[in-house]
């Protein structure tokens, strides 16, 4: 009963202080949201590993142009080559560009983004597609269009076809072979990706 009286009371005295009552609620939903965030923030980073294999080995190296103001800069094909050649600290090294295109097959048109990416990218991280197979060093060269799509694109054009690999995808009126479909959970810089083909 007194719990009863005191919410009564409370609620009378929040009626009568209406500007307090809608700052002390807006606290209340800030504080609440900002502790969400950060919880879901600090969840995603430090306690859900990343879907690699040996994921506390494996690192981003840029290019520092900070003369230009770009302090983590992408390195141009050439110094990619010379750092993978002289490499003596890493197991591997990888390389990645962003890539974009228009998909006109299969549906209506639509925008799908991807990565380009040197043939050893999924072995390096040791991801393994889920259907197909990765890229072999034959597949990064000209007049060879193969392409591996996400988990996401293959679900939501194709519908979870099992007969799409060695399929056709029209992109930016090129034809791509699809030889594999990367697995699910796999996040490599964001989600949003696609598709990756081979760099070169």
């Amino acid at each position: 009963m007194d719990l009863i009286a005191d919410l009564r009371y409370a609620l009378r005295l929040l009626r009568k202080t209406p500007v307090f009552t809608i700052a002390a609620i807006g606290t209340l939903a800030l504080g609440i949201g900002a502790n969400t965030t950060i919880f879901s923030l600090v969840q995603t980073v430090l306690l859900h590993p990343l879907p690699y294999q040996d994921p506390d080995q494996v690192v981003m190296v840029w290019e520092d142009a900070t003369f230009a103001g770009f302090p983590r800069n992408t390195p141009a094909p050439g110094n990619f080559n010379d750092w993978r050649a002289s490499n003596r600290s890493f197991a591997d090294m990888a390389a990645t560009r962003f890539a974009g295109a228009s998909l006109t097959m299969d549906g209506p048109p639509e925008l799908v983004l991807g990565r380009g990416v040197t043939p050893n990218f999924f072995d390096l991280l040791g991801v393994r597609p889920i259907a197909g197979r990765s890229f072999t060093p034959d597949d990064d060269r000209a007049g060879v269009n193969v392409v591996v799509i996400s988990h996401a694109l293959w679900q939501r054009r194709y519908g979870g076809d099992r007969g799409i690999i060695g399929r056709t995808m029209l992109m930016n009126d090129v034809k791509f072979e699809v030889i594999g479909v990367a697995p699910e959970s796999f996040v490599f810089i964001n989600r949003e990706v696609d598709y990756w083909v081979p760099i070169a």
